[in-house]
């Protein structure tokens, strides 16, 4: 019989827009206790709120930033809140960790050789701000990489953008990624949409993942997660991949081959009559 320590090693990263953490506490939570690296973004927080989610688990280790100090400075804020990004490592990932980035549209941590981005991309539009913002997001990704050029990289988040046969409509970011090889993760799993609003009936495709090409063949799926705790109207996404030896020093379990995925009944979804 088998050996069980010859189970291959998954690395679980879970991306999510929360659409303001009181509405996406909950699901975050359930994430919490299946997933070892968690992308937030819309946090809806001050920077005196961050504790909210930096002590949200004793499990995680988390690097936070707000979005709305510069309107905060001026007053009372006005409208709804906005933006915001956090990463969370599970304790048990490894000991080697450093932050990065830390900014209001990227967060960087790099644990072992992996470098974890989650990035909150600017809906499209054609305006010279969209393509200034973009640039700057390009411009921070491309020294992050080519600093860690040694290291894996996984780029996540919400990137306002749905690609088909792996393009978007963003001219820059397509060149972007061809110029650092990194790899579109949506063919690993039959993925619809991630984010849904049914008043407008409305759906898209446009929470991803891209890996560096070292990585590319180990990524084993990637999936989205629907959820009766899921309140904001993105769908949680999910990505395994397999651990190599020395880029992670996991202790966490090995997941048996058919079970990665965690189904749930949803009570909204049942059959009424």
């Amino acid at each position: 019989m088998a050996d069980s320590t010859d189970s291959p090693s998954y690395v679980k990263v879970a991306s999510y827009n929360l659409h303001g953490f009181n509405q996406g506490v909950g699901m975050l939570l359930e994430l919490c206790t299946s997933f070892d690296v968690i992308f937030c973004q819309e946090l809806w927080l001050s920077s005196d709120q961050l504790d909210k989610i930096n002590n949200l688990s004793i499990d995680f280790r988390c690097i936070s930033i707000s979005a709305m100090d510069t309107v905060c400075g001026r007053g009372v804020l006005r409208g709804r809140p906005f933006g915001g990004l956090a990463v969370m490592v599970r304790n048990t990932l490894s000991s080697d960790w450093q932050c990065l980035v830390k900014r209001e549209r990227i967060v960087a941590v790099k644990v072992g050789k992996c470098v974890f981005i989650n990035v909150y991309f600017p809906l499209y539009n054609s305006d010279i701000s969209y393509h200034t913002d973009v640039a700057n997001i390009l411009s921070t990704l491309d020294s992050v990489i080519a600093d860690n050029n040694d290291c894996s990289i996984i780029l996540g988040g919400d990137f306002n953008l749905s690609f088909t046969n792996g393009l978007s409509r963003c001219d820059e970011f397509n060149k972007f990624v061809r110029s650092v090889n990194l790899h579109l993760c949506d063919t690993k799993g039959d993925i619809e949409y991630t984010y849904c609003c049914e008043a407008r009936n409305a759906k898209s495709f446009i929470d991803h993942f891209f890996v560096s090409t070292c990585i590319s063949d180990n990524i084993d799926d990637c999936y989205t997660i629907d959820s009766g705790l899921n309140f904001p109207d993105h769908l949680p996404l999910a990505m395994h991949f397999v651990s190599r030896a020395g880029s992670i020093c996991k202790s966490a379990v090995k997941i048996p081959v058919n079970s990665r995925k965690s189904k749930r009944l949803r009570w909204d979804k049942a059959d009424l009559y």
